[in-house]
This record gives structure tokens, sequence and C-alpha cells, in this order.
């Protein structure tokens, strides 16, 4: 039901977004800044809306900062890949970062605070 939920207000969300397209980021320059991610396979404009979002949302586990520090060099959190596996989806499909945040935010505010460390 949180999917469903979750997709239904990104597409709601695309759908009044107007906002200022992202950097393009190439895949070297996504390696040095989140790592802990694999973006390979993102256009550029795909890999800056992904920044765009990372350094945006925080990770509500292990790590407890923004998700682009979370995957960062050194870091360790779990959740991190997951949440960014959820952000790369969004935006493999082309929506724009601003309602991938309010989405992700939404979902993860959707779980009991103890829960989303799991």
């Amino acid at each position: 039901m949180r999917i469903a939920a979750l997709f239904l207000s990104l597409a709601a969300g695309a759908a009044l977004a107007q906002q200022a397209p992202s950097n393009p980021v190439t895949a070297e320059q996504a390696r040095s800044i989140v790592p802990g991610a694999d973006l390979s396979d993102l256009t550029d404009a795909q890999r800056g809306v992904f920044l765009d979002v990372a350094t945006e949302v925080f990770n509500y586990a292990g790590c407890q900062d923004t998700l682009a520090k979370c995957l960062g060099a050194g870091q360790k959190d779990v959740h991190a890949p997951r949440m960014a596996a959820l952000v790369k989806q969004f935006c493999s499909e082309g929506h724009p970062a601003s309602p991938i945040v309010q989405a992700v935010e939404r979902y993860y505010a959707s779980f009991e605070a103890a829960q989303r460390c799991r």
C-alpha cells in the first residue's frame, strides 16, 4: 500500500513540478561524489537528478545525514544503498528531483521511527 501511494504522489508531483533542469553528471563524477551508489546505467542528466535528490534527502537509518554523505567513501550504512536504489529507480523513469524528494520523504515518514533503521 505504501508503494502504491508513493507512485501516485510521485506522478502528481511530477505533473506540478516546474524546476530548473539538473546539471548533467558523468559516471566518473558520480563515482567520486557517491562511491556507494552505482549510477553507471543512468544518463548524465539522470545522474544529475540523483545527486540533486541525494544532497537534499536524509537517510533515516544508521548514518543520519544526507543520502549523498551516507553513500560517501568509508560509509558502511546498510540502508543507504536501499534508499539510493529507490531514488535511482525514480531518476531512471525521468522524474524531476523535487517530486522525488517529496515522495521519498513521505514514504519514509510512513514508517514508525524504530522501523526505519531496519
